[in-house]
C-alpha cells in the first residue's frame, strides 16, 4: 500500500509540470473598433525562456495557434496599440485593437532609410508587394498600371519579357534619359531598356528579371524633398524596392501558384478583310488606277487582279489573325520560407514563371531565387545579406520598339497584312499550305513562327547582392555600411535561316550572337543620428559619402551565307560583321540630411547633396543638389483636435533640385571612329566633337499639397507640383558642313507642372461585409520652354515629332487631312495647317505641316474598388483611365493604304468604307493602285485619340476555412485588361508607349488565371 501511495506521489510530481507545459490549441479572431477582420496581424507568444511562436491573421481575421495553457499573447498590426492577451486555458479569443494615433505612424520606405507617414514632408506613394504580384508574375512594372498618382506605365508590347517604360511626373529630358532611378533594397539596380538596349531586333526588359512575388513593397520618390538624396540620379523620380524579409516566429512556409490562358485583348484590332472583300479592293483599286493610268496597275484591270488571288470566287476566306495570334497559356509558382528567433530572422524563396506568347514558338521562362538573412551578432552589431538570382529564357520575334521606319515581313503584323485571305491554312491532306502570300516574302504562320527557321532568343542571368554592416556605438548614433553588385549577362542570338522570310537573298541565311554584360558596383556609408529633447523637440540627421562604379561590355559577332537550314553555328556561314564596346563610369558623392519635428505638429526637413561624374569635363562634373522642406499637422492643434472631420489634417510645401546626366559615356569627349572604312582600307573618322564645358542638366522641383483623414474612414491628399528643368542635355542639330549630325550641349528649357488626386475610403464597415475604395487623378502638363535660338527641332520617324517653344513634349507635327471630297472621291489635305483660306490640295507633297495632337495625356489615373463579404469571399476591381491624349497609328500606315500597296499588303475590314458613286459619304478615299497623290503617307488622318476607361483588373478569391490544417488557404480567379469600358478609338489599343507611337508589335493581351495560395 505504501509502495503505491510512493508511486502515485512520484507520478505527480514528475508528470505534472509535464501536463503543465502541454500545449493546447487556441484560436481566434482579431478586429478592429468597428468589428471588422484585421488582415495580417501578428500573434504572437511572449518571450519568456523559450523561443517564441507566432502566426498571423487569415483574410477574415481568424487565427490558430498551438501554445502552452498558461501563455500570454503579444497581438500587433501596423496602425494599432499592442494588445497583450493572457490565454488562461481558453481555446477561443476574440481581440480587438485600438487605432494609435490615427494611423499616421504607418512606416514607408524613403531614401537612406525609413519614416513615418505622419513625419514625411516629401512627397511619394507607397503599394504593398502583394498588389503587384496579384496583377503580373512577370515584371514590376505591369503591376503599377493605374495604381499611383503622377505615376503612367507605357507599353504597347503584347510579346512576354517585352520592355516597358515608367514616366514619373511629366517627362524629364528631351535628350538625356527620362526614366526613374531603381533602387532594390538600398542598391541601385540597372535600367530597363536604356541599359540594354542593344539596337538590334528585339528589346527585352531588366525589371523582368525580378520575381514580383518577392517583393514587400514599392515606393515612388515623386518630388526634391523625396528623391534630392539621389542627387544626379533622381531627375525622373525613384523607384523604391523593398524584398520581403524574415520574421521572429515560427517558421511559416507559403506556396502560390497561377495557372492562365491570354489572348489579344482588343479583338477589334487587327481585323483584316475577309476574302470578298479583298476581292473587291483589288478591282476597284485597278480599275481607278487603270482609269488614270494602265501604268499604275501594272497595265492590268481590276477583274485581271481578281484572277490572282488564290480562290478567285471568294468562296475561301480565311481569318488569318486568328492563325497568326491564338491562345497562350502559362503557369507560375512560388514558394517561400520565413523564419526567424530574436537573433536572427531569414526569408528564402524560389520563384518558376512560364509564359507563352500569344504568338506561336514565343515564350518567356524565368527561374529566380531569393534568399535574405538580418542577424544580431552582437547588441551593438548587426549583419544583412541579401542575394537574388534569376535566370530568364525567352523567344520571339522581330520588334520595332526603337520606332525606327520599317516594318519586318517576318513580324507578326508583316506577317499578317500579307496573307493572302481567300488562301486556305491547311492543304487537303492536312498539311499546312505553303501557298498563302500574297506578296512573295508572306508565309504561314504555322510554318513560319513555330519553327527554328527564324527567330531571336534571349538568355538573361542577374545576379544581385549586397551586404549591411550596422554598428550601433548607442541609442542615438549608429553607423550602416551597405555594398551592393549588380551583375547582369544577356545572350541575344538571331537565326534567319537562308530558305526563312529575311534570310533569303542576298544574305543566304543569317546567324548573329550579341552578348552583352552590366556591372554596378556601389558603396556606402551612412552615419545615423537621432535624438529627443525635453520630450517635445525630435531630431534626426544622416551623413555619409558613396562610390558607384558602372560598367558595360558589348560584343556582336554575325555570319551569312549558310549551306543549310539546320546549323545556325556562327563557324558554318561566312563572316558578315563584328563589332562592340567596352564603357565605364564612375561616381563618387557625398549627402547629408535633417529632420526636427516640434511636438509632432510642427516638421522641417533638409537635405544635400554633391556629386562628381566621370560623365563630364572636369570642370563641371561637380554639381551640388539640395532640398527643404516642411510640414505643419493642424489636426494636433488645440482648434482641431478633437474634431472627427480633421482626424488628421497636415499641410507640406518643399522645393529642391535634381540633376540629370547624358546617356552618352563620353558625351564631354572628342570622339574617333575606328569602325568605318575608305573603300576597302581601314579608316578612322572623328565621330563625336568635344565640349570641356559639358555639364549638369539640373532641374528646380516646387511641391505643395495637403493631407486630409476625415472621420477615419476617409483620406484625402492633395498636391500641386512644378519642375522646371534648365541647361538641358541637348544633341543639338549640327550643319552638314562640319562633319556632324548633332553634337552635344547644354540648351533649352522643360516645364512640367500638375495636379495629384488620392483618395482612399472606407465606404462601408460591417461585420460579414466592407467595401473600400482607393482613386487616384492626375492632371499633367509637359512643355517646351526654351530651345537653341528659339528655333524648332523635328525628330522622330519622318520627323514626325517637332520640339517647339510653348508646345507639349510628343507633340506630333504632322499635314493636316481634310478628308474625302464627296463629289470625287479624293483624298485632300489643308495647304496651310495654321491658315485654312489657303484651301486643300490633293497631293501630299504639296500640303504643309501643323502640330496635330500630342501622346501626353492631360488626365490619367486609376480606381480600385475591394469588398470582402459573406466572411470568406473577397472582390477586387481595377479601372484605369485617360484622356487628352493621342496616338500615331503606324501599323495603320499599311493597313489603310487606299490602294498604294495593293500589290504587296492586305487591308483591315474597316478600309472598304472607301468612296464609290453609291458611297459618297465615306470615311476612306476611293483606292488607287500605286496612288500616285499618297494619301496614306503621315498625317493627322493617323493620329488617333488614346482617352479611354479600360477595366485593368478583376479578382475573385475565396478563403477556404480549414484552419486546422492550413493558416491560410486562398484561390481565387483573376483577369487582367477583360474588357474596355469605353473607348475612343475601339478598333485600337489604346495602350502605347510614353510617346503616343503606336508600334507594329505583339498587341497588348488579356489573362484568366485561375490561383491558389497556401501557408502553414
Amino acid at each position: 500500500m505504501i509502495n503505491r501511495i510512493l508511486l502515485s506521489l512520484i507520478a505527480v510530481l514528475c508528470l505534472g509540470p509535464m501536463a503543465a507545459a502541454q500545449n493546447m490549441q487556441v484560436s481566434g479572431t482579431v478586429t478592429g473598433q468597428d468589428g471588422q477582420p484585421i488582415v495580417g496581424a501578428t500573434v504572437v507568444t511572449e518571450q519568456g525562456g523559450g523561443n517564441p511562436i507566432g502566426t498571423t491573421t487569415g483574410s477574415d481575421g481568424t487565427f490558430s495557434i498551438s501554445v502552452p495553457a498558461d501563455a500570454t499573447l503579444i497581438v500587433s498590426f501596423i496602425g494599432y496599440e499592442s494588445q497583450t492577451v493572457p490565454v488562461a486555458g481558453k481555446d477561443n479569443l476574440l481581440v480587438t485593437l485600438q487605432e494609435t494615433s490615427h494611423s499616421v505612424d504607418d512606416v514607408i520606405v524613403v531614401a537612406y532609410g525609413t519614416s513615418t507617414k505622419e513625419a514625411f514632408t516629401g512627397s511619394a506613394t507607397q503599394i504593398k508587394g502583394g498588389e503587384i504580384a496579384k496583377i503580373t508574375k512577370e515584371s514590376v512594372d505591369k503591376g503599377m498600371v493605374g495604381r499611383m498618382a503622377g505615376v503612367r506605365v507605357g507599353s504597347d508590347n503584347g510579346d512576354p519579357g517585352s520592355a516597358g517604360a515608367i514616366q514619373i511626373r511629366g517627362v524629364g529630358s528631351i535628350s538625356a534619359s527620362s526614366q526613374p532611378l531603381y533602387v532594390v533594397d538600398g542598391v541601385v539596380m540597372g535600367n530597363t531598356s536604356s541599359d540594354i538596349d542593344l539596337g538590334f531586333y528585339k528589346s527585352t526588359n531588366l525589371l523582368s528579371s525580378m520575381n514580383p512575388d518577392d517583393i514587400e513593397s514599392v515606393t515612388v520618390l515623386k518630388d526634391a524633398a523625396a528623391a534630392s538624396l539621389y542627387g544626379s540620379r533622381a531627375a525622373n523620380g525613384v523607384v523604391l524596392i523593398t524584398t520581403k524579409r524574415g520574421k521572429t516566429g515560427a517558421t511559416k512556409i507559403n506556396y502560390s501558384g497561377e495557372f492562365g490562358v491570354q489572348n489579344r485583348a482588343n479583338t477589334k484590332a487587327y481585323e483584316m478583310m475577309n476574302g470578298k472583300q479583298f476581292i473587291q479592293y483589288l478591282k476597284d483599286g485597278a480599275d481607278n488606277a487603270y482609269a488614270i493610268n494602265p501604268a499604275l496597275s501594272f497595265g492590268y484591270t481590276g477583274d485581271e487582279w481578281a484572277q490572282m488571288v488564290m480562290d478567285p470566287s471568294g468562296e475561301t476566306s480565311t481569318n488569318w489573325t486568328d492563325e497568326v495570334f491564338g491562345n497562350a497559356f502559362s503557369h507560375s509558382h512560388q514558394l517561400s520560407m520565413t523564419a526567424g528567433n530574436d537573433k536572427t530572422q531569414i526569408y528564402a524563396g524560389l520563384g518558376y514563371h512560364n509564359a507563352e506568347g500569344i504568338v506561336l514558338g514565343s515564350y518567356f521562362e524565368r527561374f529566380s531565387g531569393r534568399l535574405n538573412v538580418d542577424h544580431q551578432v552582437k547588441d551593438w552589431l548587426k549583419l544583412g545579406l541579401r542575394q537574388a538570382i534569376s535566370v530568364s529564357d525567352s523567344k520571339g520575334v522581330s520588334d520595332q520598339s526603337n520606332q525606327k521606319q520599317g516594318m519586318g515581313y517576318a513580324s507578326p503584323i508583316g506577317v499578317l497584312t500579307g496573307l493572302d485571305p481567300t488562301a486556305a491554312v491547311k492543304n487537303d491532306d492536312g498539311s499546312y499550305n505553303e501557298e498563302v502570300g500574297w506578296n512573295p516574302y508572306a508565309a504561314n504562320p504555322h510554318l513560319l513562327f513555330d519553327s527554328d527557321l527564324q527567330y531571336n532568343k534571349f538568355h538573361t542571368m542577374r545576379s544581385t547582392s549586397n551586404v549591411d554592416i550596422a554598428v550601433k556605438f548607442c541609442d542615438k548614433l549608429s553607423l550602416t555600411n551597405t555594398f551592393g553588385f549588380d551583375y547582369v549577362d544577356n545572350k541575344q542570338s538571331l537565326w534567319w535561316a537562308p530558305s526563312s522570310i529575311d534570310g533569303g537573298d542576298p544574305l543566304f541565311g543569317l546567324s548573329a550572337y550579341y552578348i552583352f554584360q552590366l556591372q554596378d558596383i556601389s558603396n556606402s556609408t551612412i552615419l545615423r543620428y537621432s535624438d529627443t529633447f525635453g520630450d517635445q523637440h525630435h531630431l534626426s540627421a544622416l551623413a555619409g559619402f558613396e562610390l558607384a562604379d558602372h560598367k558595360s561590355d558589348f560584343i556582336y559577332s554575325a555570319s551569312s551565307n549558310y549551306p543549310n537550314d539546320k546549323l545556325p553555328a556562327l563557324s558554318v556561314g561566312q563572316p558578315h560583321g563584328t563589332g562592340g564596346y567596352q564603357e565605364r563610369s564612375f561616381m563618387l558623392s557625398f549627402l547629408a540630411s535633417a529632420n526636427y519635428d516640434y511636438a509632432h505638429k510642427y516638421y522641417l526637413s533638409a537635405s544635400w547633396r554633391r556629386d562628381g561624374s566621370s560623365r563630364l569635363g572636369k570642370e563641371s562634373r561637380w554639381a551640388d543638389f539640395y532640398s527643404v522642406s516642411g510640414a505643419w499637422r493642424l489636426s494636433e492643434e488645440e482648434f482641431m483636435k478633437d474634431s472627427d472631420l480633421f482626424t488628421n489634417f497636415k499641410v507640406k510645401a518643399s522645393y529642391g533640385t535634381n540633376g540629370n546626366l547624358p546617356s552618352s559615356y563620353y558625351a564631354y569627349k572628342g570622339l574617333y571612329s575606328a569602325t568605318g572604312g575608305y573603300g576597302s582600307q581601314s579608316g578612322i573618322y572623328w565621330s563625336n566633337p568635344d565640349n570641356p564645358n559639358l555639364g549638369w542638366e539640373k532641374s528646380q522641383n516646387f511641391n505643395v499639397g495637403f493631407e486630409w483623414t476625415m472621420y477615419d474612414r476617409v483620406t484625402l491628399s492633395a498636391e500641386y507640383y512644378n519642375k522646371l528643368t534648365s541647361s538641358l542635355l541637348f544633341r543639338v542639330p549640327s550643319s552638314a558642313v562640319t562633319g556632324f549630325d548633332v553634337y552635344w550641349s547644354n540648351l533649352g528649357k522643360l516645364k512640367n507642372n500638375g495636379v495629384e488626386v488620392e483618395i482612399s475610403s472606407q465606404n462601408i464597415r460591417r461585420k460579414n461585409f466592407s467595401w473600400t475604395t482607393d482613386f487616384n487623378f492626375t492632371y499633367q502638363r509637359s512643355l517646351v520652354k526654351e530651345l537653341p535660338d528659339g528655333k524648332d527641332v523635328p525628330y522622330g520617324d519622318g520627323n514626325m515629332y517637332i520640339h517647339r517653344e510653348g508646345e507639349s513634349m510628343y507633340t506630333f507635327y504632322l499635314p493636316e487631312w481634310k478628308g474625302v471630297n464627296p463629289d470625287t472621291g479624293m483624298g485632300e489635305f489643308w495647304i496651310d495647317p495654321s491658315d485654312h483660306s489657303k484651301g486643300t490640295t490633293n497631293y501630299y507633297t504639296e500640303a504643309g505641316s501643323g502640330v496635330v495632337g500630342k501622346g501626353l495625356p492631360d488626365f490619367l489615373g486609376g480606381m480600385t474598388n475591394t469588398f470582402r463579404f459573406c466572411k470568406h469571399f473577397d472582390l477586387s476591381l481595377l479601372i484605369s483611365y485617360q484622356f487628352g491624349g493621342d496616338l500615331f497609328d503606324y501599323p495603320g500606315y499599311f493597313t489603310h493604304h487606299d490602294g498604294f500597296r495593293n500589290a504587296s499588303t492586305v487591308g483591315t475590314a474597316d478600309a472598304m468604307d472607301y468612296w464609290t458613286p453609291d458611297n459618297r459619304d465615306a470615311k476612306y478615299p476611293m483606292p488607287i493602285c500605286q496612288n500616285p497623290y499618297r494619301w496614306d503617307r503621315f498625317s493627322s488622318r493617323l493620329i488617333k485619340s488614346t482617352d479611354n476607361i479600360r477595366m485593368r483588373e478583376i479578382t475573385l478569391g475565396y478563403d477556404i476555412p480549414v484552419k486546422r490544417y492550413f493558416e491560410q488557404l486562398r484561390v481565387y480567379f483573376k483577369t487582367t485588361n477583360p474588357f474596355m469600358i469605353w473607348s475612343a478609338t475601339p478598333d485600337i489599343d489604346p495602350d502605347v508607349p510614353i510617346n503616343g507611337y503606336r508600334t507594329a508589335d505583339v498587341p497588348v493581351t488579356r489573362s484568366f488565371v485561375f490561383g491558389l495560395n497556401m501557408s502553414f
